[in-house]
């Protein structure tokens, strides 16, 4: 690869870090207000349901903005 292509991938994996890690952070910011949403769309254990999404958001966010395990983080991020 050369040096554009290097830049562009640093660049696209920043970005797609941002937006799992700042929904991670709208989850715990927003805690209850998303379990309400979540029991009433008959989530079942919407409290762990909610805190397992944000976790799974938060590190997995965080392995792609810091290239840890990229394709892993990358799978479990989008598969939730």
């Amino acid at each position: 690869m050369n040096s554009s292509n290097d830049v562009v991938s640093l660049a696209g994996r920043i970005l797609m870090s941002t937006i799992f890690i700042f929904s991670g952070i709208g989850k715990i910011a927003a805690f209850s207000g998303m379990v309400g949403y979540a029991a009433s769309a008959g989530v079942p254990a919407p409290q762990a349901a909610i805190a397992t999404g944000a976790v799974v958001e938060l590190v997995g966010g965080l392995a792609l903005l810091v290239g840890f395990q990229t394709r892993i983080a990358a799978w479990t991020c989008f598969s939730t």
